[in-house]
């Protein structure tokens, strides 16, 4: 039961890393075109 909730909760902590990821080349990309 913990080992499920520990792996859930790295999965989701993985999401969220790729997503701010992706924030922030879509921020970079925004910079380039700007410049």
């Amino acid at each position: 039961m913990r080992l499920i909730f520990m792996m859930s909760y790295y999965s989701i902590r993985i999401h969220s890393l790729e997503w701010a990821f992706l924030c922030d080349l879509k921020k970079i990309n925004v910079h380039l075109r700007d410049f």
